[in-house]
């Protein structure tokens, strides 16, 4: 594949080009002029800056929270909250001395707590079903990107990417014995199973492997179609082979992200308005006066 460097230098080079013919010589001013951009790095680092980018919970959490909405059938969040801070990028004495002297606008950590309503949330409210993310900027203890963890009663299900599932059962009554934390290899699209099952932990290779079917390959897939739906002008249902993430679910999951902003900035738990999620209503989390003051 192309490397960054090379395709950094393909996009960069007509792009000096331009500001020369335009009686630039320096590229920053000519960013500054044509994009409001004070300078290459600025528009290069357009995530870690407030009045481009969203922060870790739009650029990141929006993905998570968008499955964790798929697995509670798709409904709206209750309130969340949480805290977000710059911990490690631009503190004094942490890291090297380009780390310390970063001036970042977004946080570097952030862990937030949703409430989402369980299937008999209107006739009992303790029927809440919580959601929590974290990004941790300074830690890569996990070894993977991103992925889902679900904690059931009966069973925790752990989700890498779009690749691999790993399904641990409950233990048996009062037991906590490792022979009752069985491990259930789940099939990849390949025929084989996603992970190697340890032979002391988990059943036998019969019961033991389930099939999920062709794996999907997550929102490289997911472009495909939507390019797909531009080209032959198909915007209708999902039914009608039409687009897979329709505007209304990117603008909840914007709004769970957008919000969640709010929240760790104010400090404070922040309950979702039914208003804020209908596409004909101008009310939105950001211009909310109760938030904003």
């Amino acid at each position: 594949p192309e490397s960054f460097g090379k395709k950094f230098r393909t996009d960069i080079d007509p792009l000096v080009a331009r500001a020369k013919a335009e009686g630039f010589d320096n590229i920053d001013a000519f960013l500054d002029k044509q994009f409001g951009y004070p300078s290459m790095e600025r528009l290069v680092n357009w995530r870690l800056y407030n009045n481009t980018g969203g922060g870790l919970m739009a650029e990141l959490g929006s993905h998570q929270l968008d499955a964790a909405s798929i697995f509670l059938n798709k409904v709206q969040p209750i309130a969340c909250f949480g805290y977000g801070g710059k911990n490690y990028y631009g503190v004094k004495g942490i890291g090297t001395a380009d780390q310390q002297s970063d001036d970042r606008d977004v946080d570097d950590h952030v862990y937030m707590t949703f409430e989402f309503p369980g299937p008999h949330y209107a006739a009992d409210k303790n029927d809440v079903c919580i959601v929590t993310y974290s990004s941790i900027n300074t830690n890569s203890f996990s070894g993977d990107p991103y992925g889902e963890t679900v904690f059931g009663s009966r069973a925790t299900l752990v989700m890498k990417q779009e690749t691999e599932a790993m399904l641990y059962r409950e233990g048996v009554g009062s037991s906590t014995t490792s022979a009752d934390q069985r491990l259930y290899v789940l099939n990849g699209n390949d025929g084989q199973p996603a992970i190697s099952a340890s032979a002391s932990l988990g059943p036998s290779k019969q019961s033991a492997v389930a099939d999920i079917g062709k794996v999907s390959r997550g929102y490289t897939e997911e472009m495909e179609h939507f390019a797909h739906c531009i080209r032959t002008n198909n915007f209708g249902t999902i039914a009608e082979d039409g687009l897979r993430c329709p505007g209304e679910q990117g603008m909840k999951d914007a709004i769970m992200a957008l919000s969640s902003n709010i929240a760790m900035k104010s400090k404070k738990r922040i309950v979702f308005k039914p208003e804020w999620f209908d596409p004909d209503n101008d009310a939105a989390p950001e211009t909310d006066k109760e938030l904003t003051g």
